[in-house]
């Protein structure tokens, strides 16, 4: 159990370190970005919530954000209603890295080889922002780690071939 355990964990990690490979690879002239947004319109007082995930340029990004307005006037309020009908929503997009930058802040806590955290708290209209990035190569030397070690078993396994008499 536990050997067929370890066969499907390889087997699973090779299928991820291909993907993120690929992905690595592409990143570098097709971004991608995956984004949910929420809203809630209440008598005085409109929020915004949304998460996205991005890749782009050898990293994968998640951004958290969120907007609360206070002391909104009715005929705003009206406004958004009809500009945002559905209480959620979510969208896919591609775009072209070309015109694309991570500006990353370089004064955050974490900004070191690709791996990037960053919060910011508090302030009007702006709640809270909070942006994780974890590079690629990071992605895929993780990944790699048990297809390696299985291949290195597999062939210290094998027993080396005899050699087969010919006749002459």
């Amino acid at each position: 159990m536990v050997r067929k355990l370890y066969i499907v964990g390889a087997v699973t990690s090779m299928i991820v370190l291909i993907l993120a490979a690929a992905l690595w690879i592409t990143s570098y002239w097709t971004g991608l970005q995956f984004g949910i947004t929420g809203r809630q319109i209440g008598k005085s007082f409109i929020r915004f919530d949304g998460d996205s995930i991005a890749c782009s340029r050898g990293i994968i990004d998640y951004t958290s954000q969120g907007y609360h307005f206070d002391d909104v006037p009715p005929w705003k309020i009206a406004m958004f209603r009809t500009r945002f009908p559905k209480e959620a929503t979510w969208g896919f997009r591609r775009f072209h890295v070309v015109n694309y930058r991570n500006d990353f802040d370089s004064d955050a806590p974490i900004n070191f080889a690709g791996f990037y955290a960053s919060d910011a708290i508090g302030g009007r209209p702006v709640d809270y922002y909070s942006e994780r990035a974890v590079p690629l190569w990071a992605i895929v030397v993780a990944s790699s780690i048990l297809p390696l070690h299985w291949i290195i078993r597999r062939r210290k396994s094998r027993k080396p071939m005899e050699a087969v008499p010919v006749d002459v």
